[in-house]
């Protein structure tokens, strides 16, 4: 009698993550869901006037902070991811893509640097309070932290290989591309109406390349880390035979 040997078949890295059912699917729906109605609520009570925190604008002004877009990003990803999961916990999708899992890393590590930036820069310049009040609690506390613990408990680094790494840069430094050709086309000022409301040519623009130096080698640091905490890890090379 002819044994029977069941056959393995490698999927699509596509296919081979995807993430887990029931409890842990739940509870992302439920945080993705939370990301997004925090962060686009955070953000219309900005645009109406609502908010009379520090560095905070009425109406569409308040696009030109990097808090906001990337508040903004986190939540467009998460209604999106949200999308995907519920699918999947009806069983009308196999797994999640792999796409998304790109999109997640990019947009967390975009909020991230907020939250960094707020912690280490401007808690400690405008004080912790101030930055933390209204609003900017949700932008730049709450709403960061939620969207971390989205992305480590999907593990997106385990679908993402160290060459995608740096994509996390994406966010940052489209807006250190346009912050700098910004003060450059309409020079220098500060404040809050000025060009430089983040205060950071406060020695000059000879500082710019400087100051973008700094936050690519922070970011890329940033999506490293966040990558290793995710799950991620170097990939062995194959050794030709």
């Amino acid at each position: 009698m002819a044994k029977h040997t069941p056959q393995h078949t490698n999927a699509p890295a596509s296919q081979k993550h995807a993430i887990p059912a029931s409890r842990h699917l739940r509870l992302l729906i439920t945080l993705d869901v939370l990301v997004a109605l925090l962060a686009l609520g955070a953000w219309i009570s900005m645009i109406a006037g609502l908010d009379g925190g520090v560095l905070s604008l009425t109406g569409f002004r308040s696009l030109r902070y990097f808090t906001v877009l990337s508040n903004i990003l986190a939540a467009l990803c998460c209604a999106l991811c949200a999308i995907f999961e519920i699918c999947m916990l009806s069983k009308a999708q196999a797994s999640f893509p792999t796409a998304l899992h790109v999109l997640r890393f990019i947009s967390v590590n975009g909020i991230m640097l907020t939250f960094m930036v707020v912690m280490l820069y401007l808690g400690p310049a405008l004080s912790y309070p101030a930055v933390l009040t209204g609003g900017n609690l949700f932008l730049h506390l709450i709403v960061p932290l939620c969207a971390l613990a989205t992305f480590l408990i999907a593990q997106s680094g385990k679908v993402l290989s160290a060459s995608q790494v740096p994509l996390g840069l994406i966010p940052a430094l489209a807006y250190a591309t346009f912050y700098a050709a910004n003060i450059l086309i309409n020079g220098l000022s500060f404040g809050i109406e000025g060009t430089d409301w983040y205060n950071f040519t406060i020695y000059g623009t000879v500082s710019l390349p400087v100051s973008y130096a700094i936050i690519t080698a922070f970011c890329l640091a940033l999506a490293y880390a966040l990558w290793f905490a995710s799950g991620g890890r170097p990939r062995p090379r194959r050794t030709p035979r």
